[in-house]
């Protein structure tokens, strides 16, 4: 009998779900980048090369044991960072929380979201939280909606709301199923309440009828009488028959939904209903880029970046516009992060840090690709070829869709990363490491030889190196050429040229008597 081991050789590339947060610290700005079975922590910096430019830096790689579905974070009461709340296609949850002491993550709550009866939806599980941090809601059966109060999740764990789940948890999150009346949901999100308007959690409901015509519905979620209660306020408004997505308008700016489908954009306040015509396009995914909510970015199927820009006064909104920003991989989210750094995520292309300009550039355009981040997702064929005559098979893939698919050449082996260049070194002969002492684990200073002299670099207190000059190099034979160099027991320092060896102290480079 045939028997087969079947293993990953490469981690899921397709970003599903980014969001950003202040998850590894009260000031850090982490972007957490869901990738199937795995999720990916950055944080941004401050570029090593160019201080006037950030980069994103990879901190954590976590995996998943099953597919990520909906990915959320919150702020407990009592903490100064953010929780990451993740479920799975599984209907498994967990809560985590980062450990910046011991630079662990922590486990605060657990546990099964599964229902015994109910149809799964067809799009997907969909994930909202309440921006004002009271729940999390969750709509993965038809005609439910499943809410996670969070008033009681800032302790130091957590457990499911199922009671064979528990595991001995300080604080328990329980999921409350509410009853929607629309089975075909193409979008939901939560949204603030409007000014006057009472307090509580509001829910902007996308849905289709039987006819194939789309309706905006709202709701006031009451967690205390287990019922969403219809909030009939905002005015109704003639949609599109092809409207996808719902962005919500902070208070600030007066409460409300936009309504973006395919030629239209629907902006619907307490103070009427204001419609912009757009080109056709199909939008995938937004992000709010101030929290007023004055302006947001939109990118479509074809790989536009634009911006939405909403002009009120007083809490009043009069009118909005819309305007191309440039070109991006095809996006599956957006995350404004700062100073005009923006996430591109993909699922058929390479994502990407774009940074936004107020001018256009050659290309006429208002953004600049600062980093690209590799995705062969999704390969739709491939066939395994020997291109270089050595009998080493390498495999020709057709990866990406749409705009972003390309022709790639894959092999498997062993890889080198630059780490970092030194230029102006013709002639070289050998390089030797050393440390600063014997027992230390870290190499400080670079000996390279030349035909006619030595030369030595040593890291400075930045990490950079740097050249050290003759008379800071102690008894370091300069104008010779070295044969070899190391370090020895007794924090010494051997250098053997054509001509002697000689041996020096380590902390001091001065010679020693033999």
């Amino acid at each position: 009998m045939s028997k087969f081991y079947v293993v990953s050789a490469r981690k899921p590339d397709s970003v599903s779900h980014a969001i950003k947060a202040s998850f590894t610290g009260p000031d850090d700005i982490n972007l957490i980048v869901g990738k199937a079975t795995h999720f990916e922590v950055y944080v941004l910096v401050d570029d090593d090369n160019d201080p006037n430019e950030k980069t994103l830096r990879l901190l954590l790689d976590v995996p998943v044991y099953g597919r990520i579905s909906t990915l959320q974070t919150y702020r407990p009461q009592d903490r100064n960072t953010d929780f990451l709340f993740i479920s799975t296609e599984r209907y498994k949850f967990f809560v985590l929380s980062f450990n910046a002491t011991t630079h662990q993550l922590v486990t605060e709550a657990n546990g099964d979201i599964a229902d015994r009866t109910g149809r799964p939806i067809d799009i997907g599980h969909i994930g909202v939280h309440d921006p004002d941090g009271r729940m999390i809601g969750l709509h993965l059966y038809q005609g439910l909606f499943k809410v996670i109060p969070l008033n009681s999740a800032g302790g130091r764990r957590g457990s499911g709301h199922s009671k064979k789940h528990a595991r001995e948890r300080n604080v328990e999150l329980s999921a409350i199923n509410l009853r929607l009346e629309e089975l075909a949901i193409i979008s939901l999100e939560f949204m603030q309440s409007p000014p006057g308007a009472e307090n509580k959690p509001m829910l902007a409901v996308l849905h289709q009828d039987t006819k194939g015509y789309r309706h905006l519905k709202t709701y006031v979620v009451d967690v205390a009488a287990r019922d969403l209660k219809e909030y009939s306020d905002l005015p109704q408004a003639n949609l599109e028959a092809a409207a996808n997505l719902i962005i919500p308008i902070p208070r600030a700016m007066g409460g409300g939904v936009i309504v973006v489908g395919e030629q239209t954009i629907a902006c619907i306040t307490q103070n009427g209903v204001i419609t912009i015509p757009i080109q056709p396009t199909v939008m995938k995914c937004w992000n709010m880029i101030d929290p007023e909510g004055t302006r947001y970015l939109l990118g479509d199927y074809l790989g536009n970046l634009y911006a939405l820009v909403l002009f009120g006064q007083n809490g009043v909104i009069k009118e909005m516009s819309l305007e191309t920003l440039g070109k991006i991989s095809q996006p599956s989210s957006i995350v404004y992060l700062d100073s005009g750094y923006v996430y591109i995520g993909s699922q058929f292309g390479d994502s990407q840090l774009i940074l936004l300009s107020s001018e256009r550039n050659e290309r006429r355009e208002y953004l600049t690709v600062q980093t690209e981040f590799e995705n062969l997702s999704p390969i739709t064929d491939f066939c395994v070829v020997d291109i270089e005559k050595q009998g080493q098979g390498q495999m020709v893939a057709c990866c990406g869709g749409y705009k972003d698919g390309s022709l790639r050449v894959i092999r498997n082996g062993i890889g080198i990363e630059v780490l970092g260049t030194l230029n102006d070194v013709p002639e070289l002969t050998g390089i030797w490491a050393l440390r600063p002492t014997f027992d230390t684990d870290l190499d400080d200073t670079l000996v390279m030889s030349f035909i006619s002299e030595t030369r030595l670099q040593k890291r400075d207190e930045e990490g950079d190196l740097c050249p050290v000059e003759e008379v800071d190099a102690g008894g370091f034979r300069m104008q010779e050429t070295t044969l070899a160099c190391a370090n020895m027991l007794g924090d010494g320092i051997v250098q053997v040229t054509p001509n002697a060896v000689i041996l020096l102290d380590a902390r001091s480079r001065a010679e020693v008597a033999i």
